[in-house]
């Protein structure tokens, strides 16, 4: 017996010092991912540019002023060195500009202000250090945006695109209405989604009515597609609907933007414009068409329940006939007694068929 239980309080102290043994190893385990995963053990980062090569600091790694003063002279030396004269070196160079962006810090502005005050700095050089100034948020890099905006125009865009504050959209309405080419105007438009949804969706109702240049409205039009507000919608059509006669592309540009809204608003306003008898004859064809390519299948049971006799266009069967889905065939059915157009009937007849074929198959 006392055998018995001198082994199985060897069994138990056994037990234990396994048990500690794991604690230990899953202890040492964790310490040492912790220490491979401390930024303050891997703080380099190198990419090689030809024959030079350039180490830059890592995301997130802390780091002294001269630290990020030597890495942007390194930077500097090795563009005035190389250029960007093939694509493989305008990749690595694109690169390492991203990686001091991530290494940028709000107290380096006064280092990024010396080098753009700087005499003839090498080709690129001053473009990238505007660029990089949003990174910052700073009020202090606007005068130099405005100051290079003519000479730098996509990188100050870039710039502010990185920053995206309100005074920063501002400074961007004020040079967009400034500068007379729709080139210009053209890219800074593009940077608009950078900034708060209101300015912008203010911004671009205000331009529709004062823009001149027909490629300039059609890109305003365009992008108010992001931004499909019951007022956005109202506007746009007044728009459509004060258009000359001849201005049929913007015209239908309108009523494409209103399909694409993600907001039920638009669709409907297209399927409505559509079949009205009181819209001039150019506003109904456009919408007419943008109806006919549109993909909105949560619009099918409401086309389908506002089907009474006539009625059923050719523009509202092709958006049917491109809408339908098998969870449409009971409204479908309830529909189909009510068209009395043969060419309609007969093709949606075809498309009941297709989806209830398409329900019995497993």
């Amino acid at each position: 017996m006392t055998r018995y239980k001198s082994l199985m309080v060897v069994m138990i102290l056994g037990g234990v010092m396994l048990g500690m043994a794991g604690i230990l190893v899953t202890t040492e385990s964790a310490g040492q991912r912790k220490k491979a995963s401390n930024p303050s053990e891997s703080k380099k980062w190198t990419v090689r540019l030809g024959d030079k090569v350039l180490t830059l600091g890592a995301e997130g790694a802390p780091h002294e002023a001269s630290s990020f003063r030597d890495d942007l002279e390194n930077f500097r030396e090795i563009l005035a060195t190389l250029g960007p004269r093939t694509p493989k070196a305008r990749e690595k160079l694109k690169t390492a500009m991203e990686a001091l962006v991530r290494e940028v810090q709000p107290r380096d502005w006064p280092i990024i202000e010396a080098e753009l005050n700087r005499p003839e700095p090498p080709t690129g050089f001053r473009g990238f250090l505007l660029a990089l100034s949003g990174a910052l948020r700073t009020d202090r890099a606007l005068p130099y945006w405005e100051k290079y905006f003519r000479g730098h125009t996509t990188r100050v865009i870039e710039g502010w695109k990185r920053d995206g504050r309100p005074q920063v959209f501002k400074q961007a309405v004020s040079l967009y209405r400034k500068s007379k080419q729709s080139g210009t105007r053209f890219l800074i438009l593009q940077a608009m989604d950078a900034f708060p949804e209101p300015l912008v969706r203010e911004f671009l109702l205000e331009e529709l009515d004062r823009e001149t240049q027909p490629e300039t409205r059609l890109q305003i039009v365009t992008l108010l597609r992001f931004h499909g507000t019951p007022e956005v919608v109202d506007r746009l059509l007044e728009f459509a609907r004060s258009l000359p006669a001849d201005e049929t592309v913007l015209c239908c540009r309108v009523f494409n933007t209103l399909a694409g809204m993600s907001d039920m608003a638009g669709p409907r306003a297209v399927l409505d414009t559509a079949g009205s008898a009181s819209e001039k004859p150019e506003v109904c064809h456009a919408a007419a068409q943008s109806l006919s390519f549109m993909k909105k299948p949560e619009l099918v049971p409401e086309l389908l329940r506002a089907i009474k006799g006539p009625g059923v266009t050719h523009a509202r069967l092709q958006f049917l006939v491109r809408n339908l889905r098998p969870i449409h065939v009971p409204a479908l059915e309830e529909a189909l007694p009510r068209i009395v157009e043969p060419e309609a009937r007969e093709c949606l007849e075809k498309a009941l068929d297709r989806l209830r074929t398409k329900m019995r198959k497993p």
